[in-house]
């Protein structure tokens, strides 16, 4: 290895190791700032083509390790560098044939990189469902106030709209709240508590897990399954001495003071649903525990570091016994009024299935309509029922955000996102019983490139449910691909194409090994729409008729699942031939 460390941060980038945990990710960033590296400089590779390192993560779909080079300080990743042979990182990730990149357009979206660059001719035609849906995402994204995200240090927040499918409403809102608070010295004086209200498996959770590593890292965010939660004391410790431990936030809060932080309280309305062996409920001295810290933006630490010592007879200091809680943003998550927002939905949906509520006076109006009149008064309800102390927690919520149910466009993504995730795992090499090591899981079927048309996510949308979200769909996604171990254990693939892939992780000296992949399809046949079939080869394009009119021409699906008008040179350029430069319905 030569000690040119342009060469050393494109080799890494190709392997990806520097990115897989906080360490490396630190390790990452101060290699290219101990060694002054230029992250858009440009190296000559082996096949004679001049990349930079984010090019060369893009090659290799190491997503964390091209995050990472997209948020370097002071200089990032450039997303919209022209490379010498014209190619940019996003055109490189949407031509990628071997590797499902559906994640690193996401990131690169997210991150900057401007969609007008893929060629409507021909970039169109690789994308697959969910990557057009980003890129609509992109191109209607408004843009970020550069000045103000540098100097409040929220340049995560770019990737967070990005984070979560729909909720375009939701969102705005959460960073506009973010924002305000972050920038005015008045609402700095206390933690900002923030409600995501709405059904299961709209994203609640992961949306607001990726706005803590956004805004503050991992190290700097913790998470509190509430549901689990029997005791305040769980919550901020013991009174007295030698009766327990620091409580889990007490403890997080006292190691990072003057810090940003953020605690997300999950399912908040399950905390002390067991009740005492007196048969008095425990809720109440939980919800009356956030009380002060919520309005004061202090905490009275009650744990060991409080009371000076495990011992509890030294002196605490004031620092040791009431922590600044001030930084802390509050996440609380919940079901409540999962009724209402689904009722109200059905009431003001808009006609075209399609419309979602992204303008400003929507977002307005949303937040009167809906927060104001119902979601307020039934959580003023809700702690009312434990005890009418608790009315004033309320009070001390800055803002209540509904998630709303999915719209069509959306159910088909959340689909498509779900069998991806099935068919990744596919691509590692099979493990059977009694072999797996390391922690590893036995898995059947493996070695396998697995294609899918969008029909065969339409088909597992059928089955979205507005009060179980993408759950109601991941039994139909497990229905379709379990025929594909079976198939695979009966030896039905042995004659597909073999296609020679980079294997990372799997590495050398010299580079990335390879391994070799059996590549099949997933498809709905045209005479059969509730049936899943694989075939060996590409599948057939399927015809789709429409309803004539004077203007309508016939349209055809390329194998993505675009719909494509005969007679324009976007059909030409998508249906022409499908050569191997295309990758087909992924």
């Amino acid at each position: 290895m030569s000690n040119d460390p342009l060469r050393k941060l494109c080799f890494e980038a190709s392997l990806g190791r520097w990115a897989k945990n906080d360490a490396g990710r630190q390790e990452l960033r101060e290699y290219v700032r101990t060694r002054e590296v230029d992250p858009n400089g440009l190296y000559r590779m082996q096949d004679g083509k001049e990349r930079t390192p984010l090019s060369v993560a893009v090659m290799h779909n190491q997503v964390a390790f091209a995050r990472v080079l997209l948020s370097l300080e002071p200089r990032a990743a450039d997303p919209n560098l022209v490379l010498p042979d014209g190619e940019t990182a996003l055109t490189l990730a949407v031509k990628h044939e071997h590797h499902d990149c559906t994640e690193m357009v996401r990131v690169l979206l997210a991150r900057g990189a401007d969609p007008a660059q893929l060629d409507p001719l021909v970039d169109d035609a690789r994308l697959n469902y969910t990557m057009r849906y980003w890129k609509k995402r992109a191109h209607e994204r408004a843009p970020f106030d550069e000045q103000l995200l540098k100097a409040f240090a929220l340049d995560g927040l770019r990737e967070v709209e990005f984070s979560v499918v729909g909720e375009e409403a939701a969102t705005k809102q959460i960073m506009d709240s973010i924002i305000h608070w972050r920038g005015q010295p008045a609402a700095r004086e206390k933690p900002l508590v923030l409600w995501i209200v709405g059904a299961p498996g709209h994203g609640k959770t992961v949306f607001s897990r990726n706005l803590a590593k956004a805004l503050v890292g991992e190290d700097h965010f913790q998470f509190v399954a509430m549901g689990g939660i029997k005791s305040d004391k769980d919550l901020f410790g013991f009174q007295w001495a030698n009766q327990g431990d620091d409580g889990i936030i007490t403890a997080f809060l006292a190691k990072h003071q003057q810090q940003y932080t953020v605690v997300m309280l999950d399912e908040i309305e399950k905390a002390g649903d067991v009740t005492d062996e007196g048969g008095h409920g425990r809720s109440k001295a939980i919800f009356k525990s956030f009380l002060a810290p919520w309005q004061e933006g202090k905490l009275q630490n009650k744990g060991k570091q409080g009371r000076g010592g495990s011992g509890g007879n030294l002196k605490a200091s004031d620092s040791e016994r009431n922590i600044d809680c001030s930084k802390c943003i509050f996440i609380c998550t919940t079901n409540l009024t999962q009724e209402d927002i689904i009722q109200f939905w059905r009431d003001n949906a808009p006609t075209d299935p399609d419309r979602r509520l992204k303008s400003g006076a929507d977002v307005r109006w949303l937040h009167k309509e809906l927060v104001k009149k119902t979601i307020e008064p039934k959580i003023f309800d809700f702690f009312r029922s434990i005890d009418g102390e608790l009315q004033a927690l309320v009070r001390r919520i800055d803002k209540i955000v509904p998630f709303l149910p999915l719209v069509h466009e959306e159910q088909v993504v959340v689909a498509d996102m779900e069998l991806r995730k099935y068919f990744n795992d596919y691509r590692e090499p099979p493990v059977m019983p009694g072999e797996a090591k390391d922690g590893k899981e036995s898995r059947l079927a493996g070695n396998l490139l697995i294609r899918h048309t969008e029909d065969v996510a339409k088909l597992c949308r059928c089955d979205y449910d507005m009060m179980q979200g993408a759950s109601s769909m991941q039994k139909k996604v497990r229905d379709v691909t379990e025929p594909v171990t079976t198939s695979y254990l009966s030896r039905d693939f042995d004659e597909a194409e073999e296609v020679e892939v980079p294997a990372p992780g799997r590495d050398t000296a010299s580079g990335p090994k390879t391994v070799k992949l059996r590549k099949i399809w997933l498809y709905v046949p045209e005479d059969d729409d509730e049936l899943v079939e694989i075939k060996l080869s590409q599948p057939p394009l399927r015809k789709k008729a429409v309803k004539a009119t004077a203007a309508t021409e016939p349209i055809e699906a390329n194998p993505s699942g675009d719909v494509i008008p005969h007679g324009t040179p976007h059909a030409a350029a998508a249906s022409g031939s499908h050569d191997d430069d295309v990758p087909e319905g992924f």
